[in-house]
C-alpha cells in the first residue's frame, strides 16, 4: 500500500538505495515529473489511533519512468488481425520464400535439438527438474556445430541486403494467419524435396541426376502436404512454444492426413478405405490384398486338383476289386504239386491212349508163328566189326547179343526180335546221351536192317511200331528238359526226385525261360491254361505279397517281389495273358488311386499350412520354395494348366507386397532409416522406441490382415473360381497403394514442415 506521507508504495526505493540509508532528495529533472496516469494511490488503511505524521519522501523516480503526455489516453492493447498483414502481403510471402534454404538446412539442428528436448523431459520426469532442449544445447557440441535457421536466415537477409543496396529486414507477421501463411510459403518450397525419395534413391545406388529426378516426382502434392503439415506444426508452436515434440506430432499427423485425402480424391480413396479396413476389418483387408495379387493370375485355369473323399473311397474300391480278381494264389510247393500232377496225368492218358490203339497189333505180332531170317542182321554186324573199334565195338557186339536168347540160341519169331529191337533202341538212347554218335549211327543201322526182315515176314508187327511211334510222339516233351526233370523218379520208382516247391521257379526263373514254358505247353498238347494255371496261381500268390490289408495295391512292394521274374513277366502277354490283364487292371486302378491320393495330399499340405513361412504368412519366397519342393509330384499328379497356374500365382506374389506394413512394423530398417537421416544415434533411438510402440499397437490387427491374406491364397489355389471373385471385389474397391510408403514419407517430411512452421 502507499505510503501516507509520500504516496508511493511501500516496495519503491531509489535505484541505488539501501534499505537502511536515510531518504535521497530527488534531482530537479525527476521531482516535478507526474505519476503515471495508470497510478492510483492505495486508501489507507484506518487506524483508532492516528500514526504520525511522517516527512514527505523526496526519494528519486526510476531512471527508466517517463511520464506520459497529459493528452493520451490509455486503453487495452489491440490483438494484431490479418488486416494488419494484408497491406505487407508481398513482405510476408517473400519472407516465407527466404525463409525455405533454412528450413532446409537446419534440418539436423532442429532434429537434435528436439532430442534434446525429449532427453531433458526424461530427466526432469526422474528428479522433478525444468530443464529446457535449450538447456542440454548449451552442452551440445552437435548443437553448436550445426546451423540453426535463424543463421541461415540472417546469412540470407545479409545477401539479400547486399543486393539491394539497403538493408533488409525479414517481414515478421503478428497474426496468426499471417503467421501461418509464412509457415505455409516455406513449407511449401520446403516441400520440393523429397526425403523418402533421395533416400531410396542413394540406397539404391542412383546418380546425383537420378536422385534430383526421383524427387521431383509427384512434386504438386508432396508440396502441398508439406505447406499443411507446416501450418500444422506452426499453430502448435504458437499454443504450445515450449513444446518441439508436439509440434512434430502435428506435422506428423496432418502430412499422414493430407497424403490419405490426396490418394482418396485421386485412386478412388483405396489407401483410406485400406486403413480403415486395417483398422476396423483386418480380414477383409487382407482378402481385398490377396485379390489384388490374383489379379494377375489367370484364373480361368484350373486349380489344384483335390478329389474329394467319395472319389478316392470309389476309387479304393476299385483296386480292391481288381487285387481280389487275380486271386489269393498258390503257396510255391502246392504249385509245384499241382504242375507235377497235372503233367503226370497228360503223360498217363498218352500211354493209356497209345496202349489202346497198339494193342491189337501187338497181339497178332506176338501170336504169329512164323520164323523171320536173321542172317542179313548177322552180316551187317559181321561186317561192322571188321572195322569197328572200342565204344563202336561194344555198341555192335552189344547188339549181337540182343539177337540171342538167354541160352544162346538165336531169336527168329517176331515177338523175339521185337524185344530184340527194344533193346537195341535203348543202347542207341544211351549212346545218344554220351555223345557217341558214331555207336548210334551204327545201332540205328542194325535196327533198320531188323525193322525190315520183321516188316517183311509178319506185316502187323511193322504196322505196330509205326503206330507205337506215331503215338509216342505227344509224349516226346515230357522226355526232357524241365518237363523230364519234374517227372523224373529215383531209381526204385519210389518218389520224385525234384521238390515240390522249387518246381514254379523251375520255369519261371530259369536261364531259358521261354522255351521252358513253350516246353511245358507242348507236353500239355499245346493247351496254355492246362499247362500255366499252376504258375499263374504261383504268381498271384507272389503277388499278394504286395496287396495290402485294406485290399489297395503297393506298387512299389509289387515291383519288388515280381522283379525274380521279369523274364517270365516280359513274356506275361504270350504265356499268361489272363494274369497280365488281371495286373494291368489292378495297376492301372492303384495309378489312379495312386494320383488322387497324391492330389489330396498336395490339396491337404496348402490346406495345412505348407505354403506359408516360418512366421506363418504365404508369400512369394514361400510359395515358391513349396511349388519347386512339390515339382514332380505337380507334374505327375495336375494338369499342365494346373501346373502353370500354380508357377502364376507364385510370380504375382514375389510382384506383391502385401506384408509391407507388417514387415515395417515387425523391422527395424523404418526407424533406422529415419534416425539416420533425421540425427544419427539419438534419432534411431527415439525411432526404435516410436517402433516399438506402434507394432504392440498395430501388430494384433495386421496379425489378423495377414492371416486372413493367407488363408484367401490357400482357398483361390484350390480354387480359380473363388479367386475369379476376389480379383473382381479387389477391382471393384480399388485401391492397391501401399499405406506404408504414405507414413514413411509423412515420417521423414515431418523435420521438414516443423522447420517451416517456426517464425
Amino acid at each position: 500500500m502507499p505510503n501516507p506521507a509520500t504516496g508511493y508504495p511501500d516496495w519503491y526505493q531509489s535505484e541505488g538505495s539501501q534499505t537502511t540509508a536515510p531518504p535521497v532528495q530527488p534531482t530537479p529533472t525527476n521531482s516535478s515529473r507526474p505519476l503515471p496516469s495508470w497510478y492510483v494511490s492505495e486508501t489507507p488503511p484506518v487506524a483508532t489511533t492516528p500514526a504520525p505524521a511522517a516527512a514527505p519522501d523526496n526519494r528519486p523516480l526510476p531512471s527508466w519512468y517517463s511520464p506520459e503526455p497529459e493528452s493520451v489516453t490509455v486503453t487495452a492493447d489491440k490483438t494484431p488481425t490479418l488486416g494488419d498483414d494484408v497491406g505487407d502481403f508481398a513482405a510476408n510471402v517473400g519472407t516465407g520464400v527466404a525463409r525455405i534454404p533454412g528450413a532446409i538446412i537446419e534440418l539436423p539442428h532442429m532434429i537434435n535439438h528436439t532430442l534434446n528436448w525429449l532427453q531433458a523431459k526424461a530427466q526432469n520426469l526422474g528428479d522433478g527438474g525444468n530443464r529446457t532442449g535449450a538447456d542440454i544445447d548449451k552442452d551440445d557440441p552437435f548443437a553448436k556445430h550445426t546451423l540453426s535457421s535463424e543463421d541461415v536466415d540472417n546469412g540470407v537477409f545479409k545477401g539479400v541486403s547486399a543486393v539491394a543496396g539497403h538493408e533488409v529486414h525479414p517481414y515478421e507477421p503478428t497474426s496468426f494467419i499471417g503467421k501461418l501463411l509464412q509457415a505455409g510459403v516455406t513449407g511449401a518450397g520446403a516441400g520440393l524435396i523429397d526425403p523418402a525419395a533421395l533416400l531410396g534413391a542413394f540406397r539404391g545406388g542412383a546418380t546425383g541426376v537420378q536422385a534430383l529426378t526421383g524427387a521431383m516426382e509427384g512434386m504438386g502434392g508432396r508440396v502441398a502436404k508439406t505447406a499443411i503439415a507446416s501450418d500444422a506444426a506452426n499453430a502448435t508452436q504458437q499454443a504450445f512454444p515450449d513444446e518441439p515434440g508436439l509440434a512434430a506430432l502435428s506435422a506428423l499427423v496432418a502430412h499422414t492426413g493430407a497424403s490419405t485425402a490426396e490418394v482418396a480424391a485421386r485412386a478412388g480413396g483405396g489407401l483410406g478405405r485400406d486403413a480403415v479396413r486395417q483398422v476396423f476389418s483386418p480380414t477383409a483387408q487382407g482378402e481385398t490384398e490377396a485379390g489384388r495379387a490374383l489379379k494377375q493370375v489367370d484364373n480361368t485355369l484350373p486349380g489344384l486338383a483335390a478329389p474329394p473323399a467319395a472319389d478316392i473311397a470309389a476309387r479304393t474300391a476299385d483296386v480292391r476289386a481288381a487285387t481280389d480278381a487275380i486271386g489269393p494264389g498258390l503257396p510255391d510247393w502246392q504249385a509245384g504239386a499241382n504242375l507235377r500232377a497235372g503233367l503226370q496225368q497228360r503223360v498217363q492218358g498218352l500211354e493209356q491212349a497209345r496202349e489202346e490203339a497198339t494193342a491189337p497189333l501187338r497181339e497178332v505180332r506176338d501170336n504169329s508163328p512164323t520164323l523171320i531170317n536173321t542172317d542179313p542182321i548177322h552180316a551187317l554186324i559181321a561186317k561192322k566189326l571188321n572195322v569197328a573199334a572200342g565204344a563202336q565195338q561194344d555198341a555192335l557186339k552189344g547188339a549181337l547179343s540182343d539177337l540171342h536168347l538167354a541160352d544162346g540160341g538165336l531169336r527168329e519169331d517176331a515177338a523175339q526180335l521185337a524185344a530184340a529191337r527194344t533193346a537195341i533202341s535203348s543202347r542207341i538212347s544211351d549212346a545218344t546221351r554220351a555223345g557217341d554218335g558214331a555207336s548210334a549211327a551204327h545201332l540205328m543201322d542194325v535196327r533198320k536192317v531188323l525193322d525190315a526182315q520183321i516188316n517183311g515176314a509178319v506185316p502187323e508187327a511193322g504196322q505196330y511200331t509205326s503206330k507205337y511211334a506215331e503215338l509216342s510222339k505227344p509224349l516226346d516233351p515230357t522226355q526232357h528238359g524241365a518237363v523230364a526233370k519234374v517227372l523224373d523218379r529215383d531209381q526204385f520208382n519210389s518218389r520224385f526226385t525234384f521238390p515240390e516247391e522249387r518246381v514254379p521257379d523251375l520255369f519261371l526263373r530259369s536261364n531259358a525261360t521261354r522255351s521252358d514254358l513253350a516246353q511245358l505247353v507242348a507236353a500239355h498238347g499245346g493247351d496254355k491254361s492246362a499247362a500255366l494255371g499252376a504258375l499263374q496261381d504261383h504268381l498271384a500268390g507272389i503277388t499278394q505279397r504286395a496287396v495290402q490289408p485294406d485290399g489297395t495295391l503297393d506298387t512299389v512292394a509289387f515291383a519288388k517281389v515280381m522283379q525274380p521274374y521279369q523274364k517270365s513277366l516280359g513274356n506275361v502277354g504270350m504265356y499268361f495273358p489272363e494274369l497280365a490283364r488281371k495286373f494291368a487292371s489292378a495297376k492301372a486302378a492303384q495309378g489312379t488311386l495312386d494320383t488322387m491320393l497324391a492330389q489330396r495330399g498336395l490339396a491337404d499340405a496348402v490346406g495345412n499350412g505348407a505354403l506359408r513361412d516360418k512366421d506363418g504368412v504365404v508369400t512369394g519366397a514361400s510359395f515358391g520354395q513349396w511349388v519347386r519342393s512339390n515339382k514332380d509330384a505337380i507334374t505327375k499328379t495336375q494338369s499342365p494348366g494346373a501346373a502353370m497356374r500354380l508357377e502364376s500365382i507364385a510370380t504375382a506374389l514375389q510382384k506383391t507386397h502385401p506384408g509391407e506394413l507388417a514387415d515395417v512394423l515387425k523391422s527395424e530398417w523404418a526407424p533406422t532409416a529415419i534416425g539416420m537421416a533425421t540425427g544419427g544415434l539419438e534419432g534411431g533411438v527415439l525411432g526404435t522406441l516410436l517402433h516399438k510402440s506402434t507394432k504392440v499397437a498395430f501388430g494384433g490387427l495386421d496379425a489378423k490382415r495377414m492371416a486372413a491374406f493367407s488363408a484367401a491364397i490357400e482357398q483361390a489355389t484350390l480354387d480359380p473360381a473363388y479367386a475369379q471373385r476376389l480379383a473382381g471385389a479387389a477391382a471393384k474397391r480399388g485401391g492397391g497403394i501401399s499405406p506404408v510408403r504414405g507414413l514413411v514419407r509423412a515420417i521423414l517430411a515431418t523435420p521438414l514442415a516443423v522447420n517451416s512452421g517456426r517464425n
